[in-house]
């Protein structure tokens, strides 16, 4: 198992704990993470775009001069996509991008990410992380005394409303939860901070009771 060190509030180590092998040992599968991370995106999009086409913009459907003896080149309507406020042709219609995936292989996903990320050892261990007010001086002092002032992702076992706020004006700094943890969060920050609090409920999530 991979042994890290358990950090306070004020940057001191309180403990050493072994990390799970089953969730930050495995080996880094780049095609499962292909696959959840294009998903993630994918089901982010709203896919709400729309244009009218030449049957939907207004306007007659009569030939606008006649085909021959005029010089001019030949057309047909006003609503040609040829011409000025005409249709658009093969524009953007209203559609779905959501990819489904199975739990199963999101898990996966999460698990491989973590490994990867463990690999590199930039995980940080935090005992708790408890403000008594919500003021983005004290979380930016929390932060750069464990080593991550330069970006972070924060996993917490439930929400807490002054850690939001305090870090909600944080550049590059993101709170997640731990039941709702994806891989593409966790590749996307060089840090991540996890809560012991937070550790167990990934744990569990992940392994289940085991």
């Amino acid at each position: 198992m991979l042994e890290v060190e358990v950090y306070n509030s004020e940057g001191k180590t309180e403990e050493k704990i072994e990390l799970p092998q089953e969730i930050f040992g495995q080996r880094l599968n780049k095609a499962i993470l292909h696959e959840v991370v294009r998903a993630y995106l994918s089901n982010q999009r709203l896919g709400s775009a729309s244009t009218k086409r030449r049957g939907e913009v207004r306007g007659s459907g009569r030939k606008v001069w006649r085909q021959k003896g005029t010089g001019r080149a030949r057309i047909g309507d006003i609503r040609s996509p040829t011409r000025r406020k005409g249709g658009v042709a093969f524009g953007p219609k209203p559609r779905e991008y959501r990819i489904n995936l199975s739990a199963k292989l999101k898990k996966k996903g999460v698990i491989s990410a973590l490994s990867d990320v463990a690999s590199s050892n930039s995980i940080i261990i935090i005992d708790s992380l408890r403000l008594d007010e919500p003021k983005t001086f004290q979380m930016a002092q929390i932060l750069n005394r464990i080593g991550a002032n330069d970006g972070c992702l924060i996993v917490l076992p439930e929400v807490d409303p002054k850690v939001c706020l305090a870090s909600r004006n944080l550049q590059g700094v993101e709170i997640a939860l731990a039941k709702d943890l994806n891989a593409y969060q966790v590749l996307r920050y060089k840090k991540l901070i996890i809560t012991k609090e937070g550790l167990t409920k990934l744990r569990e999530r992940l392994l289940g009771n085991a």
